[in-house]
């Protein structure tokens, strides 16, 4: 049987580079791929490779839709007319979405499993239904509907397809697993461009807002790491002397204070709180993984970074002792931010029930309603209160509340089986402290929505024994649960 599908998408290959090759004069567009028919052969099988993977692992394709910059364009595809204006989150949206489609073919043939998707999740799914009906209607009033326009339908389409993805893709905990393990790669991946790209000078002030989706994804891959049960030593070891270096160095390489800063919390609370102790290692050895991002981060400002971006790292550096020191010559994106907290609180005792409107804080601010240009307060607390007002908050820390008050009281057991499923709550909450608004906080939306997916599995699946990453490595075997590192 499997020979004949492996001859079957051989033969399907074949007619896919003969089509492209018979067709290249003859379709409306161009087809100039610069290429020889080995690159687009290549080209084929990996597309067919990627489904194949999306259907046997789907979970593992969740992360780069979270934290793609809404407009960064790909290169690969300005060839064409037609594929131009595609955009990093609308691409990578468009794989979350064959990934998706691919697990819900297969829950069609499993009996009662559609019915059953959602089961356990009823006050999520009502408490984000509740906050996007209040993110909609605030549409009817506010003074920029342009930009509100675009705003409101980025979060239903993209921040929904983040908070429902869980609830298909996470049904047992090898799903969560493979979910774990996608995003470390794809962490590892583009920690070594921002280590690469930073030492050739390349990030330039208009790219920033793509590398700190970086910084918040490497920042989130390292939590995740630390809180993920590990079973076999050796992938214990390697995750902890290997992964988190690595990672280190590329959430340095990024240059983003916000995770960094709400990294190191996460991993102070840690050392506090029983709740939230790490699975990999030890409270001790906590204090070891903070000093290798401050390493990491000593080490490439000092030696590594070149260019705009030393220069970059500088200027941050240097804005942020004087704001330490109450300097009023303080002068960068921290002062601006802090200008728009205060313009913001300002702004909310005047109408507090309503407020101004989706996008309002480009009106309310800026005076302009640019749909080409996102403004927004940079706190999302902030930005609901200026925009919703008090029902916006309400149904906000309605849906977050609902989410952390889980994991708390931990009745189902959900925190225990899933232990990185808190800390990483916390630091996306904090990340959405410092930067970007409700379209780019589709993160956060997702882990709400996987909390409760994880809950399910907590409250309807039986538990599977605990040999998370090395069902992943040919040939490793369990070893059973290894001693914590940095224990005595």
């Amino acid at each position: 049987m499997r020979a004949r599908k492996l001859g079957i998408l051989i033969l399907l290959t074949m007619l896919l580079l003969a089509a492209v090759v018979g067709l290249q004069g003859g379709l409306d567009f161009d087809i100039t791929f610069r290429f020889d028919p080995v690159w687009i052969a290549a080209g084929i099988l990996f597309g067919m490779f990627a489904i194949f993977l999306s259907a046997r692992h789907p979970a593992a394709f969740i992360a780069p839709m979270l934290f793609a910059p809404r407009v960064m364009e790909l290169p690969v595809f300005s060839r064409f007319a037609e594929t131009r204006n595609l955009t990093a989150l609308a691409v990578t949206a468009g794989i979350l979405g064959l990934a998706i489609f691919m697990r819900f073919l297969w829950l069609c043939k499993q009996p009662g499993a559609i019915w059953d998707l959602f089961r356990g999740g009823k006050r999520a799914i009502i408490a984000y239904l509740l906050f996007a009906a209040v993110i909609a209607l605030s549409y009817l009033y506010t003074p920029a509907p342009d930009s509100g326009g675009d705003k409101l339908l980025d979060f239903l389409v993209f921040g929904s397809l983040a908070f429902f993805a869980p609830f298909l893709l996470v049904r047992t905990e090898k799903d969560y697993r493979d979910f774990v393990i996608g995003t470390v790669i794809f962490s590892l991946a583009a920690a070594g461009y921002m280590l690469g790209a930073s030492h050739q000078g390349r990030l330039a002030e208009h790219q920033h807002p793509q590398h700190i989706g970086v910084g918040q994804l490497v920042g989130w891959a390292i939590l995740l790491l630390l809180f993920h049960r590990i079973t076999d030593r050796y992938l214990r070891a390697a995750a902890l002397f290997v992964c988190i270096p690595c990672l280190a160095v590329g959430l340095a390489a990024a240059e983003t204070r916000g995770p960094l800063l709400a990294l190191v919390l996460v991993l102070g609370l840690s050392m506090v709180f029983s709740r939230l102790k790490t699975s990999l290692i030890s409270r001790r050895a906590t204090v070891y993984v903070m000093l290798t991002v401050a390493l990491a981060v000593f080490v490439l400002s000092t030696f590594w970074f070149v260019g705009t971006v030393q220069h970059s790292f500088q200027k941050k550096t240097s804005e942020m002792v004087q704001l330490m020191q109450g300097s009023t010559e303080a002068n960068g994106t921290a002062t601006k931010r802090l200008a728009f907290y205060k313009a913001a609180l300002h702004t909310i005792p005047d109408h507090p029930l309503l407020r101004w409107g989706v996008s309002g804080w480009s009106m309310y601010y800026f005076r302009t309603d640019d749909r080409r240009v996102f403004h927004y307060p940079h706190n999302l607390v902030l930005e609901v209160a200026v925009e919703q007002g008090i029902v916006g908050l309400v149904a906000l820390l309605n849906l977050l509340g609902t989410a952390f008050i889980i994991l708390k009281r931990d009745n189902d057991g959900v925190a225990g089986r899933f232990p990185s499923l808190l800390p990483a709550l916390i630091f996306l909450f904090l990340v959405t402290m410092f930067s970007g608004d409700i379209v780019e906080h589709r993160y956060l939306w997702f882990w709400c929505g996987m909390v409760f997916a994880c809950r399910r599995i907590a409250l309807f699946e039986p538990n599977e024994e605990e040999a998370p990453l090395e069902e992943w490595v040919e040939g490793a075997g369990h070893e059973g649960p290894a001693p914590v590192l940095g224990e005595a």
